[in-house]
């Protein structure tokens, strides 16, 4: 049969039974496109080992992939291969054969406290076309900075998931289809507020927080992509979402949250996954090291 046909199938599983997100699916599904474009192969008897096996060599050695990268395509192809072989596709799962890449340990990026004030400050002083482009971009530079949202969380928020009164975000089916609850603070606050004033005028009624000025529904992605492409062109200071996102982890450590919580709010299913960023909090690291007992 053929691979992508089959994977169509597989996809339909994993939705029905796995419950896997949209995203989820849409990951999977661009990882087998691209595998079977790359190869050129295009029925499932002709997956091998040797097959796989150069298929990421080539992608290491002339793409550059990183390990991550190996590693998560890896996993992606995986999962459909064990499907393939309990359908009777496949006699074995020729991923299963290869050693999965050591990830590097390294430091996540992030910015400083003073860039990333800088970087509001820079947004209060730059000239939009009107004034609902600007309390917008306040808005959503100021959500990334206080909560640590995701990118996908925050084109999927809701009107009503932004509570004022309880003073809570409700984060529905973030990454992992989970939901979590983030505190909505008094500084978050002091810019959401004036741009819900100039979303009134542009659509009241519309279900999405973050809305066009145009479209009915939520706000596209290349509205924010095109935030952070200004702010690195012209503030001089490269960002995007997900730096952001380290940039809230590592200053909330900084600012002495646990390490329990910040998994929380976040929206980590392991506690692993945030200690990484214990190790770019110097502050803390710091604090740790002055309770030396030897005088």
């Amino acid at each position: 049969m053929r691979i992508l046909q089959l994977h169509s199938e597989f996809c339909s599983f994993q939705r029905t039974f796995k419950n896997n997100t949209p995203r989820t699916i849409f990951w999977l599904k661009e990882i087998c496109k691209y595998f079977t474009k790359q190869t050129g192969i295009e029925y499932i008897h002709e997956v091998n080992i040797q097959i796989v096996k150069r298929w990421f060599i080539q992608g290491q050695s002339e793409k550059q992939w990183a390990a991550k990268t190996i590693k998560n395509r890896m996993s992606a192809l995986s999962l459909f291969f064990d499907w393939c072989v309990n359908e009777k596709h496949l006699s074995e799962n020729p991923i299963k054969q290869l050693p999965v890449p050591r990830l590097e340990k390294r430091i996540p990026k992030h910015l400083t406290v003073a860039q990333v004030s800088y970087i509001i400050e820079w947004i209060k002083c730059r000239r939009f076309r009107y004034a609902y482009e600007k309390s917008r971009a306040l808005a959503i530079i100021a959500m990334f900075i206080y909560t640590g949202i995701r990118l996908s969380e925050l084109l999927n928020l809701k009107f009503s998931d932004v509570n004022f009164e309880d003073n809570i975000i409700f984060i529905r089916s973030g990454k992992g289809n989970k939901d979590r609850i983030i505190p909505l603070i008094g500084r978050l606050e002091t810019y959401l507020k004036p741009y819900l004033k100039e979303r009134e005028r542009i659509q009241k009624g519309n279900i999405y927080f973050f809305v066009s000025t145009r479209k009915i529904d939520g706000m596209s992605y290349l509205v924010v992509r095109r935030l952070f492409q200004i702010i690195t062109k012209e503030a001089k200071i490269h960002s995007y979402p997900h730096l952001l996102r380290h940039s809230y982890a590592v200053q909330m450590l900084e600012g002495g949250c646990d390490i329990f919580t910040l998994s929380k709010l976040l929206g980590h299913s392991d506690i692993k996954t945030t200690t990484i960023y214990l190790t770019a909090t110097n502050a803390q690291k710091q604090r740790q090291a002055e309770k030396h007992p030897l005088y």
